[in-house]
């Protein structure tokens, strides 16, 4: 299976962007450290204390003796002389903004064996891949910083710490191929003889060759892959990952700093635009926090403005809901609800859906969807609302009229088959078919191909530390 995978990846690159997302994720999750079992009396603790909660950010990590924290959401692995734990790889992987929900648990024996060997025929296979990465997703704000973490992943792992696994010489092969690959670009003899023997090399250019994707010739303009061009997007983006990390301790503090750099304008009514984009376009947020941000009175245009930013034309109510929904965690109290549900039905209204007479309706609606899904999967209701009640309560309230009989039936099944979640909280099923739902929305690849050296300067400014450490402890 991973070889048919790695064949439509080579062959469609272009158009499996987002499937290489997932792919990557999962499998560096499941290549993962297995958790610590901690036992307390009779019960056991598995990498995360069994009272936290599904809320946003990472989970508490069952932190051992010498076990670093997460409490920034940072870690200098330079400065750790030991295998990290299973609690700060997932630390790590929250920090470099990676998917939740499709990591998996950690595979084992033969499993992880295969994993392993797809992950490095993978990236020995294709010249440009690690160089790509970087392009693809460090420097999208849509998208997590997959080459930073995989260089911090491959760095620490290709260190025998104590007895080597077979896995530490797997990921030092990975290294030494991209580290030779960089020379060979900037000039340097190919290895040959036992050098050439021992990576499994024929030579540079003739693995190039033979790696080469039949959609190679099919990159992308030159003028969005400028060096200069991708810089300036990845300090932005580094920008907005600061914001949203002072906005997750305190928002207020957040918008302190966007206002400080000039990143909600100038003009008069630019900053609750720009402010509504940000809340809308940075993954790392909170998103909690961003919904008891956006449910406070005095944030009442910024909510107007960030639901605006939705498209729903041609969606039905619950559709849309769904999706506003699915951007952020919406708060408990009623008074909050509500406030966010008359945004978002004027909004929807405004969209011109013939099954909803006036902005009322849809508010009314909206929350009686809201009261619904609730209804329809909490385990503490025992005796759930059928259809005839649904359609009963809000008789009368489309500007006077019923709503259309197909229409609220479809609303119910929609809400009844499928609960209104916030996905990325949970791990599994759920998650991952939350970020598949996003492949589509990934975008083109983005090849670095033929001009790889181009960027191989700054790669290497950016994680020289960590590459050099590997080799000096192997």
């Amino acid at each position: 299976a991973q070889r048919v995978l790695f064949l439509i990846f080579a062959s469609h690159k272009r158009d499996t962007k987002g499937q290489l997302e997932l792919y990557l994720c999962q499998t560096l999750g499941r290549l993962m450290a297995a958790p610590v079992i901690e036992r307390q009396g009779s019960r056991a603790a598995i990498g995360t204390r069994a009272g936290s909660s599904a809320g946003s950010g990472p989970p508490t990590p069952v932190t051992g003796a010498g076990e670093s924290t997460f409490g920034d959401g940072t870690l200098d692995i330079t400065a750790i002389e030991r295998p990290l734990t299973h609690s700060e790889e997932v630390g790590l992987y929250h920090a470099a903004s990676l998917r939740r929900g499709v990591r998996g648990r950690p595979a084992l024996l033969e499993v992880r064996r295969q994993l392993l060997e797809g992950l490095h025929h993978l990236l020995t296979g294709d010249e440009a891949l690690l160089t790509d990465l970087w392009v693809n997703f460090d420097c999208d704000m849509q998208r997590g910083n997959m080459f930073d973490f995989f260089t911090s992943f491959m760095t620490q792992r290709a260190i025998p710490w104590r007895v080597s696994t077979g896995e530490d010489e797997a990921f030092m092969d990975i290294l030494l191929f991209h580290l030779v690959r960089v020379a060979s670009r900037a000039g340097v003899e190919a290895p040959s003889g036992r050098w050439a023997e021992l990576l499994g090399m024929r030579s540079v250019g003739d693995r190039n060759k033979a790696a080469m994707p039949a959609d190679a010739s099919q990159s992308s303009p030159c003028g969005s892959l400028h060096l200069p061009v991708l810089l300036d997007r990845k300090t932005h983006k580094d920008a907005m990952m600061q914001a949203a990390k002072l906005f997750n301790k305190k928002p207020k503090d957040g918008v302190a700093f966007l206002q400080r750099t000039g990143a909600l304008g100038q003009a008069a009514g630019e900053a609750t635009q720009h402010l509504a984009q940000f809340l809308r376009e940075t993954p790392t947020l909170n998103k909690r926090l961003v919904g008891e941000f956006l449910a406070k009175p005095s944030n009442l245009e910024v909510l107007q403005a960030y639901v605006s930013q939705f498209d729903y034309s041609g969606k039905r109510l619950d559709e849309a809901l769904r999706a506003l929904l699915g951007a952020f965690r919406l708060p408990g109290e009623s008074q909050q609800i509500e406030r966010i549900m008359e945004a978002f039905a004027t909004a929807y209204a405004a969209s011109g859906n013939p099954d909803i007479a006036t902005k009322d309706a849809a508010f009314i609606l909206s929350y009686a969807v809201v009261m619904l899904n609730t209804d329809q999967h909490s385990p503490q209701v025992r005796s759930r609302m059928q259809l005839s009640d649904f359609a009963r309560n809000l008789k009368g309230v489309n500007d006077g009229a019923d709503f259309r009989e197909g229409f609220l039936a479809d609303v119910f099944a929609a809400i009844r088959d499928a609960e209104i979640v916030f996905p990325e909280e949970h791990e599994g099923a759920a998650g991952f078919e939350y970020a598949w739902r996003g492949v589509s929305a990934a975008g083109s690849w983005a090849t670095t191909r033929l001009r790889t050296s181009t960027y191989d300067r700054a790669l290497l400014e950016a994680t020289w530390p960590r590459l050099l450490r590997a080799l000096e402890r192997t």
